[in-house]
């Protein structure tokens, strides 16, 4: 663990710790939180096993070693929520980050693939997307052959329900 006898630096005791071979336990988490190496997953391990001891030392470890809590989590089919991590303060810290930062870092493509098309109708509404592209170049991509059988179809069920209903009347 402590490597050499020590010495001193600037007139205060100096020791050298191998932060590889020290025992996971509640002494020593302060100085593991900054390890890197192998031992930064043993020690997302070790908190999230005891997430609710331990939520400061938790916090400040997912600053630190993202990845590794992530594979943690991973690893044991956890969510952040189950170990104490507000979904609000993740929406506060995209806010903080500037929601067009956060979108040019994950690429807009990534974002729209997440999203599906009745998802993004109901969000936006199809007058309003409608509006975004314009009728006309609408109409051009549907060309007009399609939009005159289309128009064709439509009348012709509205004439077949006209029949049905009359005749239900009857």
């Amino acid at each position: 663990m402590v490597l050499g006898g020590g010495g001193s630096l600037g007139g205060f005791p100096t020791y050298l710790i191998n932060l590889n071979e020290l025992p996971i336990n509640e002494a020593t988490l302060p100085l593991l939180l900054t390890a890197k190496g192998k031992v930064e997953r043993k020690v997302g391990e070790y908190l999230v096993g005891r997430a609710d001891l331990h939520r400061p030392y938790l916090m400040h470890f997912a600053r630190l070693h993202i990845q590794a809590l992530m594979e943690v989590l991973a690893m044991r089919k956890m969510t952040p929520e189950e170990i104490g991590v507000d979904i609000k303060d993740v929406i506060r810290f995209i806010e903080f980050m500037g929601e067009e930062r956060i979108l040019r870092s994950l690429g807009e493509e990534r974002i729209l693939r997440s999203l599906d098309e009745e998802r993004i109708l109901r969000s936006l509404g199809k007058e309003r997307i409608l509006r975004s592209l314009g009728e006309e170049h609408v109409l051009d991509l549907l060309g007009e052959e399609r939009v005159r059988r289309w128009l064709a179809e439509r009348e012709k069920k509205k004439q077949n329900d006209k029949r049905k209903r009359r005749l239900r009347a009857k």
